[in-house]
């Protein structure tokens, strides 16, 4: 969430960015870099996702790098605090947190149809010197998975 939480924030100069983290090094990595790259839109939270989310004012964009094993409490407040045209973004790398979501958005779209979603996975290779020559070694795959809420 570090990273992420400074490039949109960097991208979208207009916005606010509320970087929720439940770890101390990382609410300082947030600080320090939005200093660094003099971000006058980035917040940085300390806490956890399902209790802050509802102290901030409701979202248009939500990115979810990380559940802390709540994902299916966070999806839930998410939704509820998302406005109507908004998305919320998840970047997972493992199968059980993929089954989860779409668990859930299997629930949330027979109840509500107007909710949708896409995935992308994406594995990138990264070079490796080896002897005379040059060869790929592959990363750990990521999915993103965007799912939207559309306007009634």
């Amino acid at each position: 969430m570090v990273s992420v939480s400074i490039e949109i924030a960097r991208l979208f100069p207009q916005s606010e960015v509320y970087a929720i983290e439940q770890t101390v090094s990382g609410t300082s990595a947030i600080e320090f870099n939005y200093g660094r790259f003099g971000l006058q839109n980035v917040f940085s939270i300390y806490g956890t996702a399902p209790e802050i989310l509802h102290r901030l004012r409701p979202p248009h964009r939500i990115f979810i790098g990380g559940s802390g094993g709540g994902l299916t409490k966070i999806l839930g407040v998410c939704a509820l605090r998302l406005l109507p045209g908004g998305s919320i973004v998840l970047a997972l790398d493992a199968f059980e947190d993929i089954a989860t979501v779409l668990s859930w958005i299997g629930d949330r779209v027979r109840r509500e149809p107007h909710w949708s979603y896409r995935i992308v996975q994406m594995q990138l290779s990264r070079s490796v010197a080896g002897g005379n020559s040059t060869r790929f070694d592959a990363l750990r795959p990521v999915s993103i998975v965007t799912i939207d809420r559309h306007l009634n």
